[in-house]
């Protein structure tokens, strides 16, 4: 029987009907490409705060918001003016904005966990390129309503919505749309995938050894490209301990990128699996078919450049606050070069209403 996208009769495939079958398997591909990259950047990072890591540090718990009493929301307000004063909300028709958010619900029970993942995927169609943005979690945010405080503390708070308009407030950039999930997700995306290709130091190699083993993996070669299945992605990803958590956070966007080679591989059928099996493991304002749809319109995303980027570019040393470790920010600096990376060359416009 022949294949749905055989040419009819037998006979010689035409032009367009090549072409049209290539179009369609693009579209699927960066649909389940941007669905990976969405899932599994809110993945990666769920498991970030695991019981060991978060009794070595020093945060303090958010299993309730402040008491906000009158001055404390005056205080609130003052400190949102503070983070926003004299600069606008930058939109620009070229750009979107995707918020990437990793979620843990800890021990706290809490109705939203804690965002330990935030990075913005912005897609920038007048510079032909896709841009990966970390935000710091420890990042000390004017949180509408609550004061100041950690970043990560506002999705606990208030959902995705309170992060999105913390996020908006403090770096002044569009928000167009969130897609977030929880850690349990990750190994199965990355296993669909097939697994992902990372090159490994010899200290990451050493740090990985025994769960190395345990997967089929050979640390016996040291430092070099191994091929990783979903518990090892994760437990790579997750991996602190032998340098710092700018470096993690570069080692989140290294398996994102391995993660849209492997779906842009993908072929039409192979993606439209992919989409419905994950697509409900994800709490998104984007719906399956506007997922879809969205790829269809953007077809050549998917040939795009991927840079990345860690804001702040240069981190502060961390201090006490609230008994929480937190970094103290210079937000114009901050929102220059988040600008500089998301709009070069663009003017800010009226988003639509």
């Amino acid at each position: 029987m022949p294949r749905q996208d055989d040419p009819p009769n037998g006979g010689p495939e035409t032009a367009a009907v090549k072409e049209t079958g290539r179009l369609r398997r693009k579209w699927l591909t960066f649909a389940a490409m941007a669905l990976a990259l969405l899932l599994c950047a809110g993945g990666i990072y769920l498991a970030l705060n695991s019981a060991r890591e978060e009794a070595q540090a020093t945060t303090a718990p958010i299993s309730a918001a402040p008491t906000t009493t009158q001055s404390a929301a005056a205080a609130a307000a003052t400190t949102a003016v503070s983070n926003t004063s004299g600069d606008r909300l930058w939109y620009n028709e070229n750009v979107t904005n995707i918020l990437l958010v990793g979620y843990d619900y800890g021990s706290e029970g809490l109705k939203w966990g804690r965002s330990d993942s935030m990075i913005i995927l912005s897609v920038n169609k007048a510079a032909h390129r896709v841009t990966l943005v970390s935000l710091s979690r420890a990042a000390y945010a004017a949180i509408p309503g609550r004061g100041r405080a950690r970043l990560n503390n506002a999705h606990a708070w208030g959902g995705p919505d309170l992060l999105i308009e913390t996020v908006e407030l403090n770096y002044k950039v569009k928000i167009d749309h969130y897609i977030s999930a929880g850690f349990d997700s990750f190994t199965r995306i990355i296993d669909a995938l097939g697994g992902v290709d990372i090159r490994l130091t010899r200290a990451e190699v050493n740090y990985l050894d025994t769960l190395m083993k345990q997967n089929g993996a050979d640390p016996s070669r040291g430092a070099g490209i191994y091929h990783l299945n979903g518990t090892l992605a994760l437990a790579y990803a997750r991996t602190r301990a032998i340098d710092t958590d700018r470096a993690r956070t570069g080692r989140q966007r290294t398996v994102l990128k391995e993660i849209a080679e492997k779906a842009r591989s993908m072929t039409a059928s192979q993606a439209l699996g992919f989409l419905a099996e994950f697509y409900p493991l994800v709490l998104t304002d984007f719906t399956q078919a506007g997922l879809a749809a969205g790829a269809a319109e953007a077809l050549e995303w998917a040939d795009y450049p991927l840079q990345e980027a860690v804001i702040p570019v240069v981190a502060p040393p961390l201090v006490m606050r609230g008994g929480q470790e937190v970094l103290i920010l210079d937000w114009d600096a901050v929102r220059r070069d988040i600008r500089e990376l998301l709009y070069p060359g663009l003017e800010p416009q009226t988003p639509p209403a």
